[in-house]
Formats: structure tokens, C-alpha cells, sequence
């Protein structure tokens, strides 16, 4: 979508895939800035591919879009936890252990059923909805006995009965669409509602107050683009359950009608 609607605002697009392609580190800081109207929009899906290579583009004194700091900051969960924390934003109550007597007393505060997710990822893989101290146990187990380094942490949350899994797409500091995420009858209802997972999107209106909250969220974090998932419990609250720096906008687009390559297009050319 995005490679197609380029050259009508005046860019010259090029893909370049990280599967096929060495990026230089530049071994000094006067690398030639890039023409004004030259930026990279981060599409890799890979948090560690994304942050790195961004890194090496600001590097090359390349503009890119989001920021390898925004891709640092929202790409590990336990980090953007925090820092929606110490911002203000609602958070779904957490905890961070690294052995199974210490996820199992975290249980205990949290409650059962809970939600066990890796620190880095997206896309709902490897979200575990945990219903018992067994069921516990055998995660714990699995994680710490083989998972990779990068996900040996042990991310608990508490459970939220969702009555609305909400997908708002920044796009600078403004909310430009949003959605929920729904169920397919084959999908287990405790478990995640991605649309990586087979959830289906529906048309959301947002209340004024959340895309406030929302706005004041990416403005706060200097970001280009972003999808924030906001979850709506039974009862009415309301959490920020992710920020996804990398994000995917194809159901977004599908569901609510709005242009959002040209959204992002026409914002990347304003900045440029």
C-alpha cells in the first residue's frame, strides 16, 4: 500500500528488505545528510532487525520512521509498561519474575486465571492464558528451561474480561482510525484477540476523552506511528495493553475506510 502511493506525493520509493541487504556502519559521524525529502519508513517486523538497522540509518545521518528509540522503548513490553506507568496512562497490573517461586507468589497478588506474554514479540504468539498453579508451572518450566535468552523473563499480567479489544493507529500525534478486534467462534475467548490470530476487526468509535489520553500518549513520545491497543473490561475499565512501534495497518484500512498510507505519506512529506 505504502510502495504504491509514494510517488503521488512526490517520492521516489525504493524496498529495501533486511533479509537481502547489509547495512554499513558508518565508521564516522560525517556521513552526507540525505536530501530533505528522503526518509525511511520502518516496516520490519523483527525488533531487533528494526531497532538495529534504524540505528545504523540515524547513524548515516538518515531520517527514519519511528525512531530507533521509539522502536527500543515500545518493542519490549516490560519497558513500555513502565513507562506508560510513569507517564500516567492505565495499565493492566503486571509482574516481572525471572523463577518459579517468584511467579508463583505473583500469582498469588494476580490471581488466576492470568496472562503469561513474552517480554519481545507481537502478533499474539506465545501469549499464554494460565488457568491454575499446574498450568503455571509447566510455562515457567518451558520458558526458563528453553526459550531463548531474549524471552527467559517471565511477563505475568492480570487477566482482563474484555468486553472491547481496541487497535487506534496514530499517525504523528493524531488518532486517525481505530477498531475491535473480535472473536472467531473457532478462538478460544480467554486468549489473545490479534488479527494475526484470526480475530476479525468491526468499526469503533472512540470517546473524546480516550483519544485525548491517546494523542497525549504519542505526543509524549515524540513518535511518527503507532498502533495502541486499548482494552475496555466488562466493568468499564480501561487499559493500554501494548504500543506497537512497527505496526500492521491492512485491517484498520479494511474496516474503517481511512487512507491511512496516505495519512502516513503526507505526514512523512510534511516532516521530510
Amino acid at each position: 500500500m505504502l510502495f504504491e502511493r509514494a510517488s503521488s506525493h512526490g517520492f521516489s520509493p525504493e524496498i529495501v528488505l533486511a533479509s537481502k541487504t547489509a547495512f554499513t556502519v558508518p565508521t564516522t559521524s560525517s556521513s552526507p545528510k540525505m536530501s530533505q525529502r528522503s526518509v525511511s519508513l520502518m516496516r520490519t517486523a523483527s525488533f531487533f532487525a528494526a531497532g538495529q538497522i534504524a540505528s545504523v540509518l540515524e547513524a548515516s545521518n538518515q531520517s527514519v520512521s519511528n525512531s530507533a528509540d521509539t522502536i527500543s522503548l515500545f518493542g519490549q513490553k516490560v519497558q513500555t509498561d513502565a513507562w506508560l506507568r510513569l507517564n500516567g496512562f492505565p495499565t493492566i497490573p503486571s509482574v516481572v519474575a525471572y523463577s518459579e517461586q517468584s511467579a508463583l507468589a505473583a500469582a498469588e497478588t494476580l490471581g488466576f486465571p492470568l496472562v503469561v506474554k513474552p517480554s519481545i514479540g507481537g502478533f499474539g504468539k506465545m501469549v499464554q492464558v494460565v488457568r491454575d498453579e499446574d498450568e503455571l508451572r509447566n510455562v515457567v518450566e518451558y520458558i526458563l528451561g528453553f526459550a531463548p535468552a531474549s524471552h527467559k523473563c517471565l511477563y505475568l499480567q492480570k487477566h482482563v474480561d474484555i468486553e472491547f479489544d481496541v487497535r487506534a493507529v496514530l499517525v504523528g500525534q493524531r488518532n486517525i482510525a481505530a477498531f475491535n478486534r473480535v472473536l472467531s467462534d473457532e478462538q478460544n475467548v480467554l486468549g489473545p484477540r490479534n488479527v494475526a490470530q484470526g480475530a476479525i476487526g468491526e468499526r469503533f468509535e472512540l470517546e473524546p476523552k480516550d483519544v485525548a489520553m491517546l494523542e497525549s500518549l504519542a505526543t509524549k513520545a515524540s513518535s511518527d506511528f503507532l498502533g495502541v491497543d486499548l482494552l475496555i473490561s466488562k466493568t468499564g475499565e480501561k487499559f493500554i495493553c501494548d504500543v506497537n512501534p512497527v505496526c500492521r495497518f491492512q485491517e484498520a484500512v479494511r474496516v474503517t475506510g481511512v487512507d491511512i498510507p496516505n495519512e502516513l505519506l503526507d505526514y512523512v512529506a510534511q516532516c521530510a
